[in-house]
């Protein structure tokens, strides 16, 4: 499998940094790499300089890090709080000037050359370790001149408070503080708020990474959009332009955030937009928190929901919908939790998105990358919204089971309380598939997993739609995701992601958008909020008609005759001729 094939993940808001949290902790323990960015089995580049100790041992010659012991905690002032020695700051570009003033001062051209050789030269390592790394460049670039990792990552925030968590957390090293962006005020979004602080990922990120806005989002659109997302939008582009240019063969971006807020569909949209703009070739995938039912986190939701929709349809190529309601649910049910956390929830999240993008780092018979994704799922730009499920979903404490085989884990993925979005009244027989992916991880056999999805489509708990008669894409990764301890699942050597194209989407968007909008529009409430900010009040009806227009897209690929709204005019006039004739 080769490398360099990067994608840079781009963390929006409260929910998208949070959601980043565990995500990057599930990467990291795939790889093997630590909460300061040094891969776990670093002792490779000391396996030839080792000596004995005064116990006549042998040994390296530099031991690695010792563990922070209490004598080792400093006093935080009169709080009476104790906190640890700052950490070695992994910011990239304040190592390199500081090794320049070391050195002596260079030429830009040098400085651009030395750079990029620091980065890239890899020769003298053992080759199994260059594997491994190339594994990792996916999400991890590495500086050879500290021999760390720091991921591939924006985060963006228009208030400091959940950046701050994370910075100052065992991870906070590991990203690049200039790759952040962040504000001054709170957002008013309540979002998994606070399940982060003081977390283990301190010194993961390096600061050169985040960005940070001057004031907060409030739950509108139109600020995060208009007035103080745009003041921040030049700064992170430049962010991303320089992690670009730090790619070998960058691929695709990879968006987290929830659109009931205001930075997550504002300025998400905004983003999204910009990068259609400068990167029109490459993949912009989504993992969007969708509103729910029966559970909101602010009032305007549908408001922002709807708008973030409306620029979602023309500028990302794959939106994969979640929801808390149907992960809370999964939570009770398969894992015992009684009161889940939106921590619980992102765990699971994490296992997901890291089965997606595995076929892009670790090796199996089947690949599958970004590219196959869009090929296999949308069979027409608009139709982007997934699906996506997970089996077996089972307590770690669970005694009696099922057999864990590829037949039963493929059936357990498919069933409506295994999947990230709730859909209520599922029926088979009208929920069709216009394209699926199974994603196999593990002791999987090809022959098994192949007869796997062949029963579930004879035995019809499956149903496609009458124009795509094949519609699975089968991929098989040997390595399964990494269990990380505190996600409550249950080990096995098995797993099953399953992302698919439903046109069981249209009732989401239906009841927890559309319906919802509609009632508090026709009194024109909270309107003057947008309106204010800059925005234009036709918009509303602009993004109405646009989901509108999109459920009628996927009614219309759910019948036998006519798929396409523009073609069915054109049909219709044709038969009508042809029966005049």
């Amino acid at each position: 499998m080769a490398g360099g094939r990067e994608i840079i993940s781009i963390h929006l808001g409260q929910a998208g940094i949070q959601m980043g949290a565990s995500l990057w902790e599930q990467y990291c323990k795939e790889h093997k790499i630590g909460l300061d960015g040094v891969r776990k089995e670093k002792r490779y580049r000391q396996m030839e300089k080792i000596k004995k100790n005064d116990d006549n041992q042998w040994e390296a010659v530099h031991d690695q890090p010792k563990p922070l012991t209490p004598d080792d905690y400093v006093e935080n002032g009169d709080n009476n709080e104790y906190r640890a020695p700052p950490r070695k700051s992994n910011d990239i570009n304040k190592k390199q000037s500081q090794n320049d003033k070391a050195n002596g001062n260079s030429t830009p051209n040098q400085k651009k050359e030395e750079s990029k050789s620091q980065h890239t030269d890899l020769s003298d390592l053992p080759k199994s370790l260059q594997a491994r790394i190339a594994e990792s460049a996916v999400f991890f670039s590495y500086n050879a001149t500290n021999d760390t990792h720091c991921p591939r990552a924006l985060l963006f925030d228009l208030e400091p408070n959940v950046i701050d968590d994370v910075s100052n957390s065992a991870f906070g090293g590991l990203f690049n503080p200039a790759y952040t962006v962040k504000g001054k005020e709170d957002a008013a979004n309540n979002y998994a708020r606070g399940h982060y602080t003081n977390s283990a990922f301190g010194g993961l990120f390096n600061p050169a990474y985040t960005v940070k806005g001057k004031e907060d989002a409030a739950n509108n659109y139109a600020r995060g959009h208009y007035t103080i997302g745009a003041e921040e939008l030049e700064k992170t582009l430049e962010v991303i332009r320089k992690q670009v240019e730090s790619s070998e063969h960058f691929q695709a971006f990879l968006f987290n955030g929830a659109v009931g807020g205001g930075t997550g569909s504002g300025f998400g949209g905004l983003l999204a937009e910009e990068l259609t703009s400068i990167y029109r070739k490459k993949a912009k995938v989504s993992f969007s928190i969708y509103p729910a039912f029966q559970i909101s986190t602010c009032v305007v939701e549908p408001y922002n929901a709807l708008l973030a929709t409306h620029d979602f349809i023309e500028h990302n190529n794959i939106t994969v919908l979640l929801d808390n309601e149907a992960g809370y649910e999964i939570c009770q049910k398969h894992l015992g939790i009684n009161r889940p956390s939106y921590f619980n929830i992102n765990r699971l999240i994490g296992k997901v998105s890291s089965s997606i993008t595995s076929g892009l780092r670790f090796p199996g018979s089947q690949q599958f990358m970004i590219n196959d994704m869009l090929t296999n799922l949308v069979p027409y730009p608009r139709l982007h919204f997934m699906t996506c499920g997970m089996g077996p979903i089972l307590a770690d404490s669970a005694d009696d089971v099922y057999q864990i085989n590829e037949d039963n884990i493929t059936i357990s993925a498919f069933r409506p309380d295994h999947m990230f979005t709730k859909y209520h009244d599922w029926d088979v027989q009208t929920d069709r598939y216009m394209g699926v992916s199974v994603i196999y991880r593990g002791n999987c056999s090809p022959k098994a997993c192949n007869a796997a999805v062949q029963q579930l489509r004879t035995s019809d708990k499956v149903q496609l739609v009458d124009w795509c008669p094949t519609g699975f894409k089968i991929s098989m990764i040997d390595k399964m995701p990494s269990y990380l301890g505190d996600d409550g699942l249950k080990p096995t050597d098995k797993q099953v992601v399953m992302v698919g194209n439903n046109t069981a989407v249209v009732r989401p968007f239906s009841t927890n958008i559309a319906k919802k909008y509609d009632l508090m529009y026709s009194q024109r409430a909270f309107v003057h909020w947008y309106v204010g900010e800059g925005m234009e009040e036709g918009e509303f009806a602009e993004a109405r008609e646009d989901l509108e227009m999109l459920l009628m897209d996927y009614n219309n690929s759910n019948n036998e005759q006519n798929t396409d709204r523009v073609g069915d005019g054109d049909s219709s006039d044709e038969d009508e001729e042809s029966g005049d004739l």
